[in-house]
């Protein structure tokens, strides 16, 4: 409550260079350059992408800062990674289904999706 809010104000007031870096740059800019490469990226990759940020922020962590996880961040990495394995099989069985199924007209399109997802995969 008030202590936490006390710790922040003091910290702002002793670093305001900083905290206007944080916020200028590490969020602004991330999400401006963020919004830009999802232009040329489709929107399941996007997600694969996003949701494996955390085992970013952790491998940079450990990598600059030469910080550890515990057991419960080596879980969490894991169940995040199968998780992605998992969507990512997923989807290219799908495709491969879809075009098993689908008919001449819209055959060879769903042939060209499945060959990118396999692609994918590899």
């Amino acid at each position: 409550g008030g202590a936490a809010a006390g710790a922040a104000a003091a910290a702002l007031a002793a670093h305001p260079w900083a905290v206007l870096y944080l916020g200028a740059v590490a969020t602004a800019a991330g999400n401006w350059l963020q919004t830009l490469g999802q232009r040329s990226v489709p929107a399941e990759q996007a997600a694969i992408i996003y949701s494996l940020d955390p085992l970013y922020g952790a491998g940079f962590s450990r990598l600059l800062l030469g910080e550890e996880l515990g057991p419960l961040g080596y879980l969490g990495s894991a169940l995040i990674l199968g998780a992605v394995v998992i969507s990512r099989v997923d989807a290219a069985l799908a495709a491969k289904a879809s075009a098993r199924g689908a008919g001449a007209n819209g055959g060879a399109a769903a042939k060209g999706r499945a060959e990118r997802e396999d692609e994918a995969l590899r």
